[in-house]
């Protein structure tokens, strides 16, 4: 539910003129409105989805305490606030309310202007959770997973690479690492427009996540660059997985129209003369790509040692 459309309510009363007075009052307020005369239909009302409050007779039966946890149980909204009609002076149906996790008793006789109201306020609540819910699912996608591209985040990097940095330095096991540029994304930008170029993201994303083994992890690096991890990896296989990115890249990007995109690459092995330390191996993975830059881009070049790169077009960038 959100606040731009009206919400869905359901009435569950076995008493035809108390359904019909709220029902009417709900509507003429602008909602949508479902009524159901026994606890059971209201229950698989519940179950079908949609519904963003329930209005529930206390006296009911069963039990409304008990059809109450048994619509919080089934709904798949997460949270579904649930109002029992009570009649005023009846102690024990609100005590009964309250301990089957009712969030509000409406009292009866029915008063518009009250139960209007504390519909709404149910209603935000609901709103609330729903927010809240949202941010926490961004949260953890911001920490975990980059929103656009669906590979790994700078911030799940940053605790990926050390990690597989020091299992390496333990055990004596080769780390390899490409950083992966997007040639011309800042003129595709200004050409075609953001939302251009982060579709191209995407495809690049998606192409690299096709391009690695299962033991590699690609996470997004900057605004135009990703950087995959290849624990285990030496030279040979480091120069196979360049290959396909540069298949699987292209491939994708001709599929998005976008063939003036290309990617350099930049890779850097540990341990080599010159990289003995992570910051020394991210260090010659950009230094690395820099010399594929330079070249005109679509090159992937290997850091080998300081001012020695072993080079490698890719189709483009070899014609």
């Amino acid at each position: 539910m959100t606040e731009a459309r009206r919400a869905r309510i359901l009435i569950v009363d076995d008493d035809l003129m108390t359904r019909d007075v709220v029902a009417l009052a709900l509507r003429e307020a602008g909602h949508e409105v479902e009524a159901c005369a026994t606890a059971q239909s209201g229950l698989a009302a519940v179950a079908r989805g949609g519904t963003d409050l329930v209005l529930l007779n206390a006296r009911m039966r069963p039990a409304s305490s008990e059809t109450c946890r048994a619509m919080k149980r089934t709904t798949t909204a997460g949270y579904l606030p649930v109002a029992l009609l009570v009649s005023r002076g009846d102690d024990q149906a609100r005590i009964d309310g309250i301990l089957g996790q009712a969030d509000d008793l409406v009292g009866k006789p029915l008063e518009r202007g009250e139960l209007l109201a504390r519909v709404e306020a149910l209603l935000e609540r609901r709103r609330l959770w729903e927010r809240m819910e949202e941010s926490a699912k961004a949260f953890s996608t911001a920490r975990g997973v980059c929103p656009l591209t669906r590979c790994l985040s700078v911030h799940a990097l940053g605790e990926l690479l050390p990690r597989a940095f020091a299992r390496a330095e333990a055990h004596c096991e080769p780390l390899a690492i490409a950083v992966v540029d997007v040639d011309h994304l800042k003129e595709e930008n200004a050409t075609l427009g953001r939302d251009a170029g982060d579709r191209v993201l995407v495809r690049v994303a998606g192409a690299l996540g096709e391009s690695v083994r299962d033991s590699d992890s690609v996470a997004r690096h900057g605004e135009d660059e990703f950087l995959v991890v290849l624990p285990g990896a030496h030279f040979a296989g480091v120069m196979k997985v360049a290959e396909r990115m540069f298949g699987d890249v292209s491939a994708a990007l001709a599929d998005l129209g976008s063939d003036g995109i290309t990617v350099s690459v930049g890779v850097a092995l540990f341990p080599s003369r010159d990289v003995r330390t992570l910051p020394g191996l991210l260090h010659a993975a950009h230094v690395a790509l820099a010399k594929a830059k330079r070249e005109g881009g679509d090159h992937v070049s290997v850091f080998q040692q300081e001012g020695l790169f072993y080079t490698r077009a890719g189709k483009k960038g070899a014609a």
